[in-house]
């Protein structure tokens, strides 16, 4: 089973090859148009100057406007999350604070009344 399907596999990858050399190649366009000289100059002086038309002309960038609506979401978040992350605060405090008591009476010995040296007295 395993030898047939690798022949298959193969034979599939042959038609496949074929297939795709049947299609047309692209014919070759010829040499890119020349450029004249006033389309030369026309680049290179567009190239000097650069692409910055509005900072030449002011002589200072235009401000950015505030993206109030990316704050707005943003605080949305912050308040819909809020209720959720206190009462996860609250819970698991509520929990360290138990396991806590549990496991600081547990570990502490009880002092004996003949233990006076265990006392300090």
């Amino acid at each position: 089973m395993r030898r047939y399907f690798r022949w298959l596999l193969f034979a599939g990858l042959i038609v496949a090859s074929l297939a795709a050399a049947q299609g047309k190649v692209n014919d070759f366009k010829g040499a890119p148009k020349q450029l004249s000289e006033s389309e030369i100059a026309a680049l290179k002086e567009v190239a000097r100057k650069g692409n910055l038309p509005n900072f030449r002309e002011t002589g200072q960038e235009k401000p950015q406007p505030i993206p109030w609506m990316a704050i707005g979401l943003g605080v949305i978040a912050f308040i819909v999350a809020i209720p959720f992350a206190m009462r996860s605060y609250r819970d698991t405090a509520r929990e360290v604070a138990t396991a806590t008591a549990f496991a600081s009476s547990a570990r502490r010995p009880t002092p004996k009344k003949n233990d006076s040296e265990a006392l300090g007295e």
